[in-house]
């Protein structure tokens, strides 16, 4: 028994370095250590990759570099971390319903709570996971484009040059890979070879991307996997603290609870999980309020690095809009003594100033988000409710 613990260890560190390379750059993460601690391990993690491919080059002939960037194995290597989830998770269940939970039996909260708990986070994961984020077609193109129409800003359309550059448009107007057209907030996913609709990220806990069909579904993984660790951190908390008696001081609560991995091996794997729960909780629910913020924000996850680029510009006082009656809204990037078009950096030559209005942009707010449609008509928009 006493070797499952450095397994169990051994998972929790697994849990953490995952979880600080893939979320520790978020928003959320600032001004804290984790950024910090992130790039010290993909720093460390990219040494030891160089080092070994080196190696193998040397005194292999590459043959393991090879193998493992072929298709197929890359294709494997992808499932890999969807079913360590399912490993884990369900090791993890074991333990915790063999040498914890049976001394706190209740039908009532196992019924209500536990199993209800327990089928969505698995079934949500699944349907995350299985299900396609949504692939643009021609046929279904004018109905896309009013949904997800162009706004001029972090998506542009290249419709005034169709008829004067004809492959300039076809150019930028068709993904360059798979020959899709190109709807606002897609985006071709180079893990995935395919664009797909509202495309948030590529999430290789899923081995999918979240996008316009499976987004609320890992909406919902997320908030049900915060809802595990909070919940089940506090059924080992509690299965600890009963043994305790009243009379134990706050002083030293703490180091009597850990004392307690001496009376049993129940203990042990009730400490363990508690401990995997209280670290993994923050980040996982960090990660989580990240997406409720950019539905706040009316952005995708893909859209935040478009509009830090709108915020530089904005930043160095060289963005601008001008409009007339016969041009809506047109941003432009004041370059010297000219003005450039923000869509494709050309000169901008239409401005008249008797009868358009040329106005700096001081700030985002400045900026009408035609995606932002307020809180509420965001999240029902992600999570397709009509």
């Amino acid at each position: 028994m006493v070797q499952l613990i450095p397994i169990l260890v051994l998972i929790f560190l697994l849990f953490c370095f995952i979880l600080i390379v893939l979320f520790g750059d978020l928003p959320t993460y600032r001004g804290t250590l984790i950024p910090r601690i992130r790039r010290t391990l993909i720093l460390s993690v990219s040494r030891l990759g160089n080092g070994f491919v080196a190696f193998d080059r040397t005194f292999l002939g590459g043959v393991i570099t090879k193998l493992v960037s072929s298709p197929i194995v890359k294709k494997a290597l992808g499932w890999l971390i969807p079913a360590m989830y399912f490993v884990i998770m369900w090791n993890c269940l074991k333990l915790f319903f063999n040498k914890v939970y049976p001394t706190m039996y209740s039908q009532t909260e196992f019924m209500l709570i536990i199993v209800p708990t327990l089928i969505a986070n698995f079934s949500s994961f699944l349907l995350a996971t299985f299900i396609s984020p949504g692939v643009p077609t021609y046929a279904d193109l004018d109905k896309l484009l009013a949904q997800f129409p162009y706004n001029g800003l972090i998506f542009h359309s290249f419709y005034d040059y169709k008829f004067s550059n004809p492959e300039y448009y076809n150019e930028k107007v068709t993904c360059s890979t798979c020959h899709l057209t190109k709807i606002p907030r897609s985006k071709h996913c180079s893990h995935c070879g395919q664009c797909f609709l509202f495309l948030d990220h590529h999430c290789i806990w899923l081995n999918n991307c979240v996008g316009y069909n499976n987004y609320r579904w890992f909406l919902i993984f997320l908030i049900d996997i915060d809802w595990v660790f909070l919940y089940g951190g506090y059924l080992n908390y509690k299965f600890l603290k009963n043994q305790l008696s009243n009379e134990v001081p706050w002083s030293g609560y703490l180091r009597e609870i850990w004392a307690l991995r001496k009376v049993s091996f129940d203990n042990e794997v009730a400490q363990i999980l508690l401990l995997l729960c209280t670290v993994l909780f923050p980040v996982v629910f960090g990660f989580t309020l990240e997406h409720f913020r950019n539905i706040y924000l009316g952005v995708t996850t893909n859209e935040t690095a478009k509009w830090k680029f709108i915020q530089a510009l904005i930043d160095e006082g060289i963005l601008y809009q001008y409009s007339d009656k016969n041009t809506q809204c047109t941003y432009l990037i004041k370059s010297r003594l000219r003005f450039l078009r923000l869509d494709n950096e050309e000169t901008f030559k239409g401005i008249d100033f008797m009868v358009g209005r040329l106005s700096k942009i001081e700030s985002i707010y400045d900026i009408d988000n035609i995606y932002d449609k307020g809180f509420l008509q965001n999240f029902k928009e992600r999570m397709r409710i009509q």
